[in-house]
């Protein structure tokens, strides 16, 4: 009989120690349910605009939908990116993806950092015991939601939510965002492949759901709701390549890309391209008309392109590209019908004029050999007679080699 009140006062004792452990650390507690939007404060019921998840063994929950309950001012600096926070005379400064805060002033680390999804910026555990001194209990099972995928310029190696794996092409960027092989990332994050030819999509299923990505195509439909990008995925050598906004949309996660990455297209700087006589008219009889050179009765403008030219308009070019990084920029300088039909002692040689063009343009903008094109359907028709304008054959040609 002894025994068992000794151990009902040691019962009682871990209990009482337990509770003053938490009032003096804690004001009181968050109770979390796993596939529930609400959760429990201080035992009233809140809504929740997401679903409460995992991400690297804490559970996070909206920041908005948290913090104002537990007595917390909520604010935002909007000329710091930062949310403010103040409570019992104290203040916090915290930003989406720096595991950095600010406490009065003073930086302080902590082990993760909040995050966004589906715009809602969301805050782990420690966090919210950090600002509001409540502690948050799961009650059941929370499911681990939100990952992260971290690939590198240059390297075939990437981290796939902490663990590293390997894909056959490094990343490459386009539209401003990075490229990866769908058959190299996807089945690495849980999704079966498949393909549907009437709708030339790519099929991807994961724990039931399925997924259509649309072969070059800026849309992707995922559980049945439709999403468009900034750009589409992309097709070369018969592989798929998807964009990092289509990986975060479909996983519901961060993709970043670290490194200079290459633009994947291939950049022609007519290093190896020469225009030959094959084509060109014997000049019997030439005319001038208003800044037209009527050879044999073919109209050309006999243009040259001088290195001061060439220069400015390389320069005009990569300043767009720098207006717009979000764009990927392509130059097709095209030459007249002189390249190819004017008489050997008329040369005007416009092949030289655009390799120097070309050669002054940054690497993020994709040169277009349109010379190559034109020359080796130069014995169709691909100028009109009456003036310098190709026809619509010979922008067509420009547009296949495009």
């Amino acid at each position: 009989m002894k025994l068992k009140k000794i151990a009902g006062l040691l019962a009682v004792i871990l209990a009482i120690s337990i509770i003053s452990v938490m009032s003096a650390d804690s004001k009181g507690k968050i109770s979390v349910y796993g596939g529930g939007l609400t959760a429990e404060i201080a035992g009233e019921e809140i809504a929740l605009s997401l679903e409460p998840f995992m991400f690297r063994e804490e559970i996070y929950l909206p920041i908005d939908d948290i913090l104002p309950t537990t007595g917390v001012f909520m604010g935002w600096d909007s000329a710091t990116s930062e949310i403010v926070c103040q409570v019992d005379g104290d203040e916090y400064r915290v930003q989406a993806y720096n595991s950095t805060i600010k406490v009065n002033g003073k930086e302080k680390i902590m082990n993760l950092y909040p995050v966004t999804v589906s715009g809602v910026t969301c805050i782990g555990e420690k966090l919210i015991r950090e600002i509001s001194k409540y502690a948050v209990v799961p009650k059941d099972a929370v499911k681990a939601e939100y990952k992260e995928f971290l690939f590198t310029g240059g390297s075939n190696e990437w981290d796939n939510n902490g663990k590293i794996e390997k894909m056959k092409k490094a990343p490459f960027k386009y539209g401003g965002d990075v490229y990866v092989s769908a058959d190299d990332v996807l089945p690495k994050m849980g999704y079966n492949l498949g393909w549907q030819d009437d709708i030339s999509a790519l099929v991807c299923i994961k724990e039931g759901y399925v997924d259509y990505i649309i072969s070059q195509r800026n849309n992707i439909w995922i559980n049945e709701n439709q999403y468009l990008f900034n750009s589409p995925s992309l097709v070369f050598d018969n592989i798929l390549y998807i964009s990092g906004s289509m990986i975060e949309k479909m996983e519901n996660a961060k993709v970043y890309a670290n490194g200079e990455m290459d633009v994947f297209f291939k950049r022609d700087l007519l290093e190896t391209t020469v225009v030959g006589d094959a084509h060109r008219l014997p000049g019997n009889s030439v005319a001038y008309s208003g800044g037209v050179t009527v050879v044999d009765g073919v109209g050309m403008e006999m243009l040259s392109v001088p290195s001061t030219s060439a220069a400015n308009y390389a320069s005009v070019v990569n300043e767009i590209a720098k207006a717009v990084p979000s764009v990927q920029v392509f130059n097709i300088a095209v030459p007249t019908a002189a390249e190819f039909y004017a008489p050997s002692r008329m040369k005007v040689d416009q092949t030289s004029g655009i390799k120097k063009i070309y050669a002054g343009l940054d690497k993020n903008v994709v040169p277009i050999n349109a010379v190559k094109a034109l020359y080796e359907h130069a014995d169709e028709h691909i100028y009109f007679r009456t003036d310098h304008h190709w026809t619509q054959r010979g922008a067509y040609w420009v547009y296949r080699e495009f």
